[in-house]
């Protein structure tokens, strides 16, 4: 998992904190709760970019980050009995590592009913719950507060399993800092220079007109979105911040917000 993830900035109190958990010797399972955009799934690709750091206690040393796919497991599970099959095995396997094996399950709500559809009798939930129960899986799982508050807590058996690691959206000062440290990244991608005062521009922008989503993925959509229409239209390789206004008010937000770009411009020259 931690192979092509992006570096992750800001988070490091949260993995710290999952880190704990998965080291307890009961109830070793954290699950990640959040707003959808806040950076919950950049948490786990921390752990893992921790791990194969180094930078665990020796519990987690030399472990695996796992991503447990619900809907792969579902797919193709055609006859009874087949999903039930496929996810005891999967099970024992994450079982047998002995430790060093996390499992993470993104958007954990849907472990509830998963493969019920398919004539079995427990869904991914119910078969996960026993080993959970014994310690024999160290699992990390990330949802919404609303899906937490909607599935996770009607099943008090599977809640209790888990302690909850709450993310909250950061600052813009931090999705600044967030922003600089995937720059490279998108540099390298696009092959074109962003600039630090481009950077700000672009947190301003989402952080006033992007109402509904959270930081830091706006931010981080915005920029992506607004570079690729750079590289596509073959513009110049270096945006300057004078030239923001045009880039991300005319291309992005107003295709985003539908707010015509005339009042964006006269909005911004205020």
């Amino acid at each position: 998992m931690a192979g092509k993830a992006d570096l992750v900035i800001g988070r490091d109190d949260e993995i710290d904190r999952v880190i704990r958990i998965l080291c307890r010797r009961t109830k070793n399972c954290a699950a990640l709760v959040g707003a959808a955009g806040v950076g919950k799934t950049a948490i786990a690709e921390g752990l893992a970019q921790r791990i194969v750091a180094g930078k665990v206690p020796s519990k987690l040393a030399g472990a695996r980050v796992i991503v447990l796919n619900l809907t792969a497991m579902v797919s193709g599970t055609t006859y009874v009995g087949m999903f039930e099959e496929r996810m005891t095995d999967f099970l024992k396997k994450v079982a047998a590592a002995r430790g060093k094996v996390t499992l993470f399950v993104d958007e954990m709500h849907m472990l509830l009913g998963a493969g019920a559809a398919t004539g079995t009798h427990m869904d991914a939930a119910n078969m996960l719950k026993p080993a959970l129960a014994r310690g024999h899986i160290r699992c990390l799982g990330a949802t919404t507060d609303d899906e937490c508050s909607k599935y996770i807590e009607k099943d008090p058996a599977l809640e209790r399993r888990f302690q909850i690691v709450h993310v909250e959206e950061p600052s813009t000062h931090s999705t600044i800092s967030i922003l600089h440290g995937l720059k490279p990244r998108y540099e390298m991608h696009y092959g074109l220079e962003i600039l630090d005062g481009t950077i700000d521009a672009v947190v301003h922008l989402a952080d006033r007109y992007i109402a509904g989503r959270r930081f830091p993925d706006k931010a981080i959509d915005l920029i992506d979105e607004a570079y690729t229409r750079i590289e596509l239209g073959g513009e110049n390789t270096v945006v300057a911040p004078d030239n923001v206004a045009q880039v991300f008010h005319l291309k992005v937000v107003s295709g985003w917000t539908g707010i015509p770009i005339a009042t964006l411009n006269q909005e911004e020259s205020v």
